[in-house]
């Protein structure tokens, strides 16, 4: 019997006979495909961990969009709008005015309450705000009193400065001379 190029068994009078060879793939080959999909899966994580920076980055444009929304709100109904940072549980929520004071947004999906990303830190300052605890008259507790940034109807927001830190990396949301929101990235002085 021969074997023609093709792998098939010729026998004596040229007819070919179909044998079941037996094929896989080597040792070899086997390794070398797990070795690629192991190089190509770290690659992939690499690339999906975003570092602290981009973190923080995401963080200052999601809050600076809020607050253009915010402010386009306050304008388009007349009435004038609050974000306040709870620094301690690392959340930000909106409260608009109500017949006993400012009451929160609760069920409205875009100005609902949110919390910072974590890890980064946020901690903000308000033109004429000073950090300290009311006595509430009424029930004898003292209540925390948080920052809150105030935007009124004509589009004027109270001038602030919205600190966010991730390990060695920090930006500041600010409002420029135009009243537009911007984020600037503190440089380290170390």
């Amino acid at each position: 019997m021969q074997i023609s190029a093709t792998g098939i068994l010729i026998n004596v009078n040229n007819k070919p006979i179909r044998k079941c060879l037996e094929q896989g793939f080597t040792l070899l080959e086997m390794m070398l495909v797990v070795v690629l999909i192991g190089l190509t899966v770290g690659f992939v994580n690499l690339n999906l961990s975003p570092d602290a920076e981009d973190v923080l980055d995401r963080e200052a444009n999601r809050i600076v969009a809020l607050l253009q929304q915010l402010q386009d709100e306050s304008v388009i109904s007349g009435k004038p709008m609050v974000m306040e940072l709870n620094e301690v549980d690392q959340q930000y929520f909106f409260l608009v005015p109500g017949k006993d004071g400012w009451i929160p947004l609760v069920d409205d999906e875009l100005f609902r309450t949110r919390s910072i990303a974590r890890p980064v830190n946020a901690r903000l300052e308000v033109e004429g705000f000073i950090e300290q605890n009311s006595d509430d008259l009424l029930s004898g507790e003292a209540a925390i009193v948080n920052p809150r940034l105030i935007v009124d109807p004509e589009g004027g927001v109270t001038r602030f400065a919205l600190h966010l830190a991730i390990e060695k990396s920090a930006v500041t949301v600010t409002l420029n001379e135009r009243a537009q929101f911007v984020v600037k990235r503190v440089e380290d002085s170390t």
